[in-house]
């Protein structure tokens, strides 16, 4: 099922998309990829270093319109962008969110956008512990 978010690739043209942890394991990566196909705006906020993200920061060195913002994050990044990308590991409660969402941006997680995007039915399989399956 469909939420009423009314996401879609075109609600993503032109917006700021600030993604919140690029990540070393390549969701933030893959984010930036797509988030850019689409015609977003990017920033990439991260509290690693540059050094530290050296491996997926070479994975977007083509991207030379994307903004990084490494070692710390911007209060300003989180009122000023018109989406968050929020990395899975950055709890709900954390305080830059909570700019966010005083400034009513729109707040989401590269799952979610797939969930939204994806034209097809979406199932999930898990196996007791989801660790194997």
């Amino acid at each position: 099922m469909k939420s009423d978010s009314g996401m879609n690739k075109q609600f993503f043209l032109g917006k700021k998309a600030l993604i919140m942890g690029l990540g070393r394991f390549g969701g933030g990566i893959d984010t930036a990829k797509f988030l850019h196909t689409i015609g977003a705006k990017i920033v990439i906020t991260d509290l690693a270093s540059e050094e530290n993200l050296s491996e997926s920061l070479e994975q977007l060195k083509q991207y030379h319109d994307i903004g990084y913002h490494l070692g710390s994050h911007r209060e300003e990044d989180f009122e000023n962008s018109d989406i968050i990308v929020v990395n899975p590991a950055v709890p709900n409660d954390n305080k830059f969110l909570d700019i966010a969402r005083k400034h009513n941006r729109f707040i989401t997680s590269q799952i979610n956008i797939f969930f939204e995007l994806c034209p097809a039915k979406i199932i999930g399989i898990t196996g007791s512990n989801g660790k194997s399956t």
